[in-house]
């Protein structure tokens, strides 16, 4: 049994013009990220300073963001929590671009949402631990949706596989709790114009490390470092559909039931947490629209 370590920390966030309303009454955006969170985090979670950094390095387009809802806290089925995500993402990034055709799509997720974000593009299900996930395809490169899909960001994931073009900072040769099988991995490689993988080889989620810090800092690190890869992106319109493809399927939906979640994210600090899945409880103080909670954050290990 692990032990449980909670401290809390204030946290400062800039204040930005970025603003977050609900979906289906929000303009569209030349570029709009989609944040899978960490296991046990308040939406956004970490990944908010990764949206305060690409917002203004990507200016004059107009950007803003939403978070892929999910169930992701220590209570929550881990397996159910993933396929859930991984359900909710897809639907997300095709409702977004049938109501913003020409928007540049950037998908990130840190941790346990890293993980999701993978399947997301891989495809994925199987047994992991003590639960059974379920299967689900990987996002048609050829949909409508995928084409216009720029940038996908995964930080600190359990299924980082060594080796991977994709991959970069010292874990990159490393194979993280659950690294993926070929067919996952030939099915991602396909997205890797598009794709950058994070690990430092001391994070315990995606190299095996044995300092929990280093899973937990990236964005304290690096945000800097992937808002330029996303500026790079985002200017040279990347994509790796083919123009000539007249597929816009979105049958690559999963349809296996999930718990529904509220329409709009609850951003409530949580106090408890009993596993080693290393994103812990944050809350940021947003300037965001209908997003503003004090800022607090639990550290578990």
């Amino acid at each position: 049994m692990l032990a449980l370590l909670f401290i809390l920390l204030p946290l400062a966030w800039a204040s930005q013009s970025i603003t977050l309303s609900s979906r289906d009454e929000s303009p569209c955006t030349d570029t709009h990220l989609f944040l899978a969170r960490g296991l046990n985090e308040d939406y956004p979670g970490r990944q908010g300073t990764l949206v305060e950094a690409i917002c203004p390095a990507i200016s004059p387009n107009s950007c803003d963001y939403e978070d892929i809802l999910y169930h992701s806290t220590f209570e929550a089925n881990y397996c159910d929590s993933i396929f859930e995500g991984v359900v909710n993402g897809i639907s997300q990034l095709h409702a977004y671009n049938k109501r913003c055709p020409n928007a540049q799509l950037v998908v990130s997720g840190y941790s346990q949402g890293a993980y999701v974000v993978g399947d997301m593009f891989a495809g994925g299900g199987g047994t992991f631990g003590n639960c059974v996930q379920g299967s689900n395809e990987g996002l048609d490169l050829t949909s409508d949706a995928g084409k216009k899909v720029t940038a996908v960001i995964m930080w600190g994931s359990r299924r980082h596989t060594g080796s991977q073009p994709y991959n970069t900072l010292s874990g990159a040769e490393k194979n993280g709790t659950y690294p993926r099988p070929v067919g996952e991995l030939e099915t991602l490689d396909k997205w890797k114009s598009v794709l950058i993988d994070y690990c430092v080889i001391t994070d315990p989620n995606c190299a095996g490390g044995d300092v929990n810090e280093d899973h937990w800092n990236y964005f304290e690190l690096y945000s800097d470092k992937a808002a330029e890869w996303v500026k790079g992106q985002v200017e040279n319109n990347a994509t790796v559909a083919s123009n000539n493809s007249e597929s816009s399927s979105v049958t690559d939906i999963p349809t296996q039931t999930s718990t529904p979640l509220p329409a709009t994210p609850t951003i409530t600090a949580s106090g408890t947490s009993t596993s080693s899945e290393s994103a812990a409880s944050t809350s940021y103080p947003l300037n965001l629209v209908g997003l503003a909670v004090a800022g607090s954050l639990v550290v578990c290990m």
